[in-house]
């Protein structure tokens, strides 16, 4: 898993885990979340995949694929808005914090619907965003 591969990186990982189900989840966030060198589109690639078994009725694999998402925020927080709908439609909050400690970072820049889609994951969770019409 070193070499940089992207295409198709999204149905490999996507059939990883239906493979290795809770296992493929702890080692793709283990060879790609938690890794700072994977580039933005192998980020892209396994979030898709994670976000297809997130759909799906399996709570236990849902959690262990939240619980992935929130290394996302620790260590690719640029990626961030590709997580929030999956969380906010999971109804699934606890990275309010999180994500508005993230849209207060004037280093990372978001395009305007991306902002948007973490603000309105913040506001969602019941805290009061003062950040959702800042522009950055």
């Amino acid at each position: 898993m070193r070499y940089s591969l992207t295409t198709n990186l999204s149905a490999w990982a996507t059939a990883y885990i239906e493979v290795h189900g809770a296992s493929g989840v702890k080692v793709i966030e283990r060879e790609y979340l938690h890794n700072e060198a994977r580039s933005k589109d192998e980020i892209r690639g396994v979030l898709t995949a994670l976000s297809v078994h997130g759909r799906q009725t399996d709570a236990d694999l849902r959690a262990d694929i939240v619980a992935a998402y929130g290394s996302v925020l620790h260590v690719h927080p640029e990626a961030a808005y590709l997580i929030a709908r999956d969380l906010s439609d999971w109804k699934t909050f606890v990275y309010a914090t999180e994500f508005r400690k993230i849209l207060s970072r004037a280093e990372l820049k978001f395009e305007p619907n991306d902002r948007l889609a973490l603000s309105l994951y913040v506001q969602k969770s019941g805290h009061d965003d003062q950040i959702l019409h800042q522009d950055r």
